[in-house]
């Protein structure tokens, strides 16, 4: 094989998505935004299938308040609680809501973190917002994304959970 094919195929592979793990896999990947005063970052959430491909993905947010954006590392997502009542505007819009609670697999202060809609302000105190309160979105698409959420995750218990952010 020519030098030529085996760069293809290096990148070919480098390119090529996520690696296979037979398993669901949640993902934040995202970027600074100075423009913010509390440490917050704007990216896309992906929902990956067992076979590395993308299922879902949507735009996301995280911080704004509190303490600031969700801190970089693996978490495990488990849990899913639809229509959180307590949450109010907070973990829903437009009447749709959910909360998934996430546990870093590292040492850190931070607590009470999830995944949820961003409802009322825009932001999160630490947590993953989807479908970002500034951006237009209908109930049909609220309903679709937490339905997938509810699915995946009965289908498994515990989904690992990779954020990357840069610029921070």
């Amino acid at each position: 094989m020519s030098w030529l094919n085996l760069a293809r195929e290096f990148f070919a592979q480098l390119f090529s998505g996520p690696a296979q793990t037979g398993q669901w896999r949640f993902r934040y990947e995202a970027e600074r935004q100075p423009k913010y005063k509390v440490g917050t970052t704007r990216g896309t959430f992906k929902v990956i299938d067992p076979n590395g491909k993308i299922y879902f993905q949507c735009p996301a947010i995280s911080g704004g308040g509190g303490k600031g954006f969700l801190p970089n590392g693996s978490y495990t997502a488990s849990g899913f609680m639809p229509n959180v009542p307590d949450g109010g505007d907070s973990y829903g819009r437009l009447g749709v809501s959910f909360f998934i609670p996430i546990t870093p697999k590292f040492p850190t202060e931070r607590t009470l973190l999830g995944i949820h809609f961003d409802g009322g302000a825009l932001g999160t105190l630490g947590c993953i917002a989807l479908y970002p309160s500034d951006k237009v979105i209908t109930v049909d698409e609220l309903t679709r994304a937490r339905n997938i959420l509810r699915d995946v995750l009965e289908k498994q218990k515990e989904i690992p959970l990779e954020v990357i952010q840069s610029g921070i």
